[in-house]
C-alpha cells in the first residue's frame, strides 16, 4: 500500500511538473508547448525573464533603482532603437550581470546596451544580499526545471493560464516603472522628512580600501563577448551633492578609483563610453531634484535619459 501511494504521488508530481513546464509560467521560452508573449503583471524580478527575451526589443537598459526613472521611450526617440528596461530595485552587480547575460543569450547581437553603475559596483564583493530567482535565468533547462519545484511556480502557472485565456493585464513590456508616486505616497516630499533625508553627512571611510572592483572586472569580461558593433554606455546616475564623499578622504579615493576602473572597461572595447552624472553638477545642489540622496525625480530622470540617448546615438555613428 505504501509503495503504491509513493508511486502514485510521484506520477502525479511528475504530471503536475510537466503541466507547469508546458505552460511556461514565466514566459522564458523554454520547453513551452503554448506560446504567448508576456506574462501577467508582476514584479520585475520575475517579469524580466519575459522582457529580456522579447524580440520586439533590440537594446537594453540594465540596473537597479538608480536607472528606474530613465524612460526607455526617450532612449527610443533619441536612437531609433527599441529599449527594454531590465531593472530590479536594490539589486547588486551579481544579479545585474545575470540579467545582462540573459538578454545577450536571447539577443546575441544587440544594437545597444546601457548599464547603470553605482556604489555597489565599487565594493569588494558583487554578491546579492536579497532574494533573487537565479534559477529563472539559469543557463540550462535542467536548472530552470528544478526551480519550478516550488509553490510560487504553481501560483504563477495559474496566473499564466488566466492570461493565456485573455484574463489579466500584461506586465508592461518595456519595463518602465515610475517610482515618483510611490515616494510621494509615503510622504517623501513632506518638508521635514525631505530635509532629514538630504542632510546626512557625506561618507569619509572607504568600504573597499583595497580599491579592487570585481564587479567591474566581471562586467569587462561579459562585454568582451558583445559584438563590436554594439553601442555600450556605462552610466553613473545623478546623486545629491551630500552623497559624494568628503574630498580627499579614503571614501573619495575609492570613489575616484572605481570611476577610473569603469573608464578602463569602456576604453577596452569599441563604441563604448562612460556617462557620469554623479559628479558636482548644478542639478546635484537642487534639493527639489531628489527624494533622497541617491534617488532623483522624474524631471531630472528625463534629462538624464536624453543625455544617455544622445551618447548612444553618437556611439552608433562611430567607427567600430
Amino acid at each position: 500500500m505504501a509503495t503504491t501511494f509513493v508511486i502514485t504521488a510521484a506520477v502525479l508530481l511528475a504530471a503536475l511538473l510537466a503541466a507547469v513546464v508546458a505552460l511556461d509560467p514565466y514566459d522564458t521560452g523554454r520547453l513551452a508547448l503554448i506560446e504567448k508573449g508576456g506574462i501577467p503583471d508582476t514584479g520585475p524580478r520575475i517579469a524580466n525573464a519575459s522582457r529580456g527575451r522579447d524580440p520586439a526589443f533590440n537594446a537594453a537598459l540594465i540596473g537597479n533603482s538608480r536607472v528606474q526613472m530613465v524612460e526607455p521611450s526617450r532612449l527610443d526617440a533619441a536612437t531609433g532603437l527599441r529599449f527594454v528596461t531590465l531593472m530590479v530595485p536594490a539589486i547588486r552587480p551579481e544579479e545585474q550581470l545575470v540579467l545582462l547575460r540573459w538578454f545577450l543569450r536571447n539577443h546575441p547581437r544587440p544594437a545597444a546596451l546601457v548599464i547603470g553603475l553605482d556604489e555597489w559596483w565599487c565594493l569588494a564583493s558583487i554578491k546579492a544580499d536579497k532574494p533573487f530567482p537565479f534559477w529563472l535565468y539559469a543557463e540550462t533547462s535542467l536548472g530552470y526545471v528544478r526551480g519550478l519545484l516550488r509553490f510560487e511556480a504553481l501560483e504563477q502557472a495559474s496566473r499564466r493560464l488566466a492570461y493565456l485565456g485573455g484574463r489579466g493585464a500584461r506586465a508592461r513590456p518595456d519595463g518602465f516603472w515610475d517610482y515618483e508616486q510611490d515616494y510621494i505616497s509615503v510622504g517623501a516630499t513632506e518638508p521635514e522628512l525631505h530635509r532629514r533625508r538630504l542632510s546626512a553627512p557625506p561618507p569619509s571611510e572607504s568600504a573597499n580600501p583595497a580599491n579592487r572592483f570585481p564587479g567591474l572586472e566581471a562586467l569587462d569580461e561579459a562585454l568582451h563577448g558583445v559584438p563590436p558593433t554594439t553601442a555600450v554606455v556605462l552610466t553613473w546616475s545623478p546623486v545629491h551633492h551630500s552623497y559624494r564623499p568628503v574630498p580627499g578622504s579614503p571614501a573619495d579615493g575609492t570613489w575616484r578609483a572605481c570611476r577610473e576602473s569603469a573608464v578602463r572597461v569602456a576604453d577596452s572595447r569599441p563604441r563604448t563610453a562612460v556617462l557620469d552624472w554623479s559628479t558636482d553638477r548644478p542639478e546635484s545642489w537642487d534639493d527639489d531634484n531628489f527624494f533622497d540622496r541617491s534617488h532623483y525625480r522624474r524631471a531630472l530622470g528625463q534629462r538624464f535619459a536624453d543625455a544617455i540617448g544622445r551618447r548612444v546615438a553618437a556611439l552608433m555613428q562611430a567607427s567600430p
